[in-house]
């Protein structure tokens, strides 16, 4: 008989923290006791400016992580328009849609008293066709 069930494993977010942690030498940073890093700092920090990691250890094992600085840039909050114009900026082949320019510009004032064209229906029936052949349906 079949299982119908699959079991898969479940989804870990943090996964990539439960491997084995890097030794200063994977990680290609330089061990450095700290007596030695008291007497070297000034070179210790020209090393982090110049983009080096240097990790700092007491009796063998890494006690810090002198790194070069990074500066945070807080982004200003988005308003719902503006995050859909970077989301459009980012992703220009998927167009949600598509308005046109003159979509709020205002109505003549006898729009609704105005009857449909006699041939309304076929034109909208061909319109409707065209928008369906160009999604390719």
């Amino acid at each position: 008989m079949e299982d119908k069930y699959v079991v898969r494993e479940a989804y870990t977010p943090f996964k990539h923290l439960d491997a084995a942690p890097l030794t200063a030498a994977k990680a290609g940073a330089r061990e450095v006791p700290v007596k030695e890093a008291k007497a070297k700092l000034t070179e210790l920090l020209r090393a982090a400016e110049a983009g080096e990691r240097i990790v700092l250890t007491r009796h063998g094992k890494p006690v810090a992580d002198l790194v070069p600085h990074v500066d945070v840039v807080e982004e200003k909050p988005m308003s719902v328009l503006e995050r859909v114009a970077a989301w459009h900026k980012a992703n220009p082949s998927k167009k949600i849609g598509w308005v046109s320019d003159d979509f709020d510009d205002q109505l003549p004032e006898d729009f609704l008293l105005q009857p449909f064209p006699d041939d309304f229906d076929e034109k909208l029936a061909a319109a409707n066709q065209r928008a369906r052949e160009s999604r390719g349906r």
